[in-house]
């Protein structure tokens, strides 16, 4: 497609996020985000496209890291998860706690009307996915609309992850578990509680809970959900046996 073409030559982060940004307008979306392991991460201050405006919600993402809704939102659960893209319709459908549909509803309150999650196995192991949004009303997207943004987003991260590297490697924080904090944390997953994991170990919940409190720090995360989401992925727990 001509996207492949344009972003193979592209040399800088201004240049990939202008065409991909117009990538997306023409499929009916307007603005888009990578999510790292620690929130929303802008490519570019600088408006893109040929509408030339920001390729993500200023205000939004302000909101979003301040109140660190990494830690509860479902989009970033998602795409630590899911095996393929997903619209905000199907996310809405799913059994969301009090606060995830708030997080939901902020979207909605700043002009998000609509989504696309897009989950990465990415050249850059900070990067986990794409949010792609839309400001206008438009029908939801079918099936051929969703793999053209599969697609492309694909061939997005592979393109940026080539301009910045040229500047850095990428590569994950060093972070060591123990092999009993690797073991909480795959129990956690299972949503077992910290009561519950001091039995099957065979410790106090008092030694449970210590572990825990040293597992966020390092994991610089202050919630269960969040460790275990980013263990995962920086391949500190495998969850394959649990399977």
């Amino acid at each position: 497609s001509k996207f492949i073409e344009q972003s193979h030559t592209v040399e800088s982060i201004e240049e990939l996020a202008g065409i991909f940004s117009d990538v997306i307008l023409d499929l009916g979306y307007t603005h888009y985000c990578c999510y790292t392991l620690n929130g929303l991460q802008p490519d570019t201050p600088k408006p893109v496209g040929k509408e030339q405006r920001l390729h993500y919600r200023q205000d939004f993402l302000e909101d979003y890291n301040d109140k660190k809704y990494h830690e509860v939102d479902p989009l970033f659960k998602l795409l630590c998860n899911a095996r393929g893209p997903f619209t905000w319709e199907q996310v809405k459908q799913l059994p969301l706690t009090p606060r995830q549909g708030a997080i939901m509803k902020a979207r909605n309150k700043m002009g998000m009307l609509g989504g696309v999650g897009i989950p990465l196995q990415s050249v850059d192991p900070t990067l986990i996915g794409i949010s792609i949004t839309n400001d206008r009303a438009i029908p939801p997207s079918d099936n051929k609309t969703l793999s053209q943004l599969f697609a492309a987003s694909n061939q997005f991260q592979l393109q940026r992850a080539r301009i910045l590297n040229t500047a850095q490697e990428f590569e994950l924080p060093h972070i060591s578990l123990t092999p009993r904090a690797r073991e909480m944390l795959e129990w956690a997953a299972q949503g077992k509680s910290n009561g519950v994991i001091a039995s099957i170990l065979g410790i106090s919940e008092k030694t449970v809970e210590f572990h825990m409190k040293s597992i966020f720090t390092k994991l610089d995360v202050s919630s269960r959900t969040t460790a275990v989401l980013k263990a995962v992925h920086m391949h500190l727990i495998n969850m394959d046996k649990w399977a």
